[in-house]
């Protein structure tokens, strides 16, 4: 028997919360929500 896949998903690092049509999804009781996300941005990678 030979191995015919081998698959990996790694995930890093949180991303940084939505602005724009996504924003609903955060929640409205979140003290962060109203942080500024710079340098990287909204869904920019945190590390």
């Amino acid at each position: 028997c030979d191995v015919v896949l081998v698959q990996s998903l790694i995930r890093h690092a949180d991303r940084y919360p939505l602005n724009g049509i996504h924003a609903g999804f955060i929640n409205p009781n979140d003290p962060y929500k109203d942080e500024d996300w710079e340098p990287e941005g909204p869904m920019e990678l945190t590390n």
